[in-house]
């Protein structure tokens, strides 16, 4: 790797498959705002270096710079990465920046940050850069004596008048302005707002101060899979039966669309595949199926993202049989109002936690015509792991539990300790993300 010719902080470029908008922006932040010079490396020399993987410092040491900057954009569950890495020139972690995108360009919020964090980091390695040393002159072999100089009295300067400019007029309707971008010596390039516009995809000088967000792109994804789930219903009041089933296979579908970089709607439904319930000499068919809609708004990104999340839901069980002493059909209508929790672990994979409480307000009771009316509730938790197969292929596996409690107030002793209704469940799931 050739060392470059003089010291300075150099940008190395952002690696990844959809960087180059990105890059022509960070390129333009730097170059303009903090005098960072460009230099080519490999994608491979890139993405070490963005990565912070070993050997990163040795090869920011072969260069011969006072500090460099490198990056890259992965693609990941909710939109995508930008991680920015700063090094001394001694090839030391400055900084690491991650950022997260909903497209793959940066808005007015990535833009400060990067203004806030990086400007400061590159700044600070110029500051640090040493001098270059002075020579020495050579020392006279032997001092002769002189006769003080002739002191001649300096002309008094002349004293130049700049026409008043119109700030309308045209460049070339001002004497000594010219579209060089130098002042008129021909010497650097032109500065035309448009490139401003071209590179950080906003109006003119605007990119560089108040830059108005971009609008987020539509993203979707979708995912199928199989999974098992069961059933244990456990009432207080020995006259009603109560109900437990081995864990059975149920096939599960879901959607999500993120209309913007913090809301997510999504919806999932799952139902069992074949299942039944012995009832004295027969089995009558049952079915335990479920849908669910809920909308997110993220409050934090990055490596931790933590959303809260609200919506409605149905779980129902239902026994094809009119015999009296089975256990009750169950049908709850619920609210959901809860959180989510995402952490990134790697580059591919992102743990999964969810809680929620969920206030039943519909459903049938078949238990009300002997205790009255049930206050009915629910409680829901999740967990899983998220692994990227391939740049919008991904993996899920999840576990669930949700429980809904009953109590009748009504009815009073014959009442007394309520019913738990409990589903655990457990999926494997394969998704796509657009």
């Amino acid at each position: 790797m050739p060392a470059l010719a003089t010291l300075a902080v150099v940008f190395v470029g952002i690696g990844g498959g959809d960087a180059a908008r990105v890059d022509r922006q960070v390129q333009t932040l730097l170059t303009r705002e903090a005098e960072v010079e460009l230099a080519e490396v490999t994608n491979a020399q890139r993405k070490k270096l963005a990565t912070h993987a070993s050997g990163s410092s040795q090869l920011v040491r072969d260069l011969h710079v006072d500090g460099l900057v490198a990056g890259q954009l992965e693609a990941r569950k909710h939109g995508l990465k930008l991680t920015l890495v700063v090094y001394g020139g001694d090839g030391h972690l400055v900084d690491l920046i991650e950022l997260p995108l909903g497209s793959a360009a940066l808005d007015r919020d990535a833009l400060d940050t990067l203004r806030s964090s990086v400007i400061g980091d590159v700044t600070a390695l110029g500051r640090a850069a040493p001098e270059p040393r002075k020579a020495k002159p050579d020392k006279p072999a032997k001092k002769a004596r002189r006769a003080p100089p002739k002191v001649e009295p300096e002309p008094e300067p002349e004293i130049e008048v700049q026409p008043e400019v119109d700030a309308d007029a045209d460049a070339d309707d001002v004497p000594g302005l010219d579209d060089s971008g130098d002042g008129g010596d021909g010497g650097g390039d032109a500065f035309d707002p448009d490139d401003l516009e071209d590179e950080l995809g906003v109006d003119g000088v605007e990119a560089m101060g108040e830059l108005g967000p971009e609008p987020d792109p539509l993203r979707l994804r979708v995912v199928a899979g199989f999974g098992m789930v069961a059933r244990s219903f456990s009432p207080g009041p020995a006259t009603i039966p109560a109900y437990s089933s081995a864990p059975v296979a149920s096939l599960q579908v879901g959607g999500e669309v993120r209309p913007s970089r913090r809301v997510t709607l999504a919806v999932t439904a799952d139902r069992t595949v074949s299942m039944s319930t012995q009832l004295d000499a027969t089995a009558a068919p049952t079915t335990i199926s479920r849908w669910q809609g809920v909308g997110g708004y993220q409050l934090t990104g990055g490596t931790v993202e933590i959303s809260l999340v609200g919506g409605v839901g149905r779980r129902s069980t239902v026994i094809e049989s009119k015999e009296p002493m089975r256990s009750p059909d169950a049908h709850y209508g619920y609210l959901v109002a809860g959180t989510q929790i995402a952490v990134a672990v790697g580059k591919r994979a992102t743990l999964h936690g969810d809680a929620a409480i969920e206030p039943v307000v519909t459903g049938a009771e078949p238990t009300a015509m002997a205790f009255g009316p049930a206050r009915r509730w629910g409680l829901e938790l999740g967990a899983g792991l998220e692994v990227a197969a391939r740049d919008h292929l991904y993996v899920r596996a999840d576990v669930g539990y949700q429980r809904f409690q009953w109590s009748w107030t009504a009815a009073g002793d014959r009442g007394s300790g309520g019913a738990a209704d409990v589903f655990p469940s457990a999926s494997l799931a394969v998704g796509a993300s657009y």
